[in-house]
């Protein structure tokens, strides 16, 4: 964003440095104004969800807080949020039934009556129906490496709202859909591996170990 002052010079400025990113100028000081800009040049870093990060930032200090914000997973969708604050909660991985509304229900109705089946989604998803429709950005996204002309399908994602793999609803039965869920569900940790590391913890930090005993249910 370039001042008020001098702004005529800014697109002569931009052309002579190669600058390759969109540059604007400060009408009437109206930014300056909002985000009380006391110097040049000033940095305020604003994250992929639209929110002020970062205000007034020392210019050695820019690129680490760039690493810091890239890093970031980008924010969830609306249409996962519910799914994904589950799945965080209860340590579980995003199960997205993605297509209109009959189809998603069709979806939702693959292994009804069986138990191990119900157990699986109940233990290791949180389910988020996505109307893709109304949601056209997020179902390209979740579709993966299927074809643009694939109906209905089934999405896995991490808490994060990372992809881990799709497939197309077309022929697929509950046999099909709980191969895709098993090859995707959180890896079992490992008791002993756990005692192990609570232990040497414990030590390192002088404290003791509380051990919770329970199912994924």
């Amino acid at each position: 964003m370039h001042t008020t002052n001098s702004g005529e010079k800014m697109a002569d400025f931009v052309r002579e440095q190669g600058i390759d990113y969109p540059v604007a100028i400060d009408v009437a000081n109206a930014t300056t104004g909002a985000f009380a800009v006391d110097s040049y040049p000033d940095y305020y870093l604003i994250d992929r969800a639209g929110n002020l990060r970062v205000a007034d930032l020392a210019n050695g200090d820019l690129e680490r807080a760039l690493g810091v914000l890239l890093a970031e997973p980008p924010p969830i969708e609306a249409a996962l949020a519910d799914a994904a604050a589950t799945a965080s909660f209860k340590e579980t991985r995003i199960l997205a039934f993605v297509g209109d509304g009959a189809a998603i229900d069709a979806l939702g109705a693959l292994g009804r009556g069986d138990r191990d089946f119900a157990q699986l989604v109940r233990n290791e998803y949180a389910v988020a129906k996505v109307d893709a429709a109304a949601n056209p950005e997020l179902a390209a996204r979740l579709r993966g490496e299927l074809e643009a002309s694939t109906g209905a399908f089934v999405a896995a994602l991490d808490e994060d709202g990372v992809l881990l793999g799709s497939v197309a609803a077309r022929g697929l039965d509950a046999a099909g859909l709980k191969r895709f869920l098993e090859r995707h569900q959180l890896p079992r940790k490992d008791a002993e591996v756990l005692w192990t590391q609570a232990l040497e913890r414990a030590t390192r930090e002088n404290k003791r170990v509380m051990v919770h005993l329970g199912a994924p249910w």
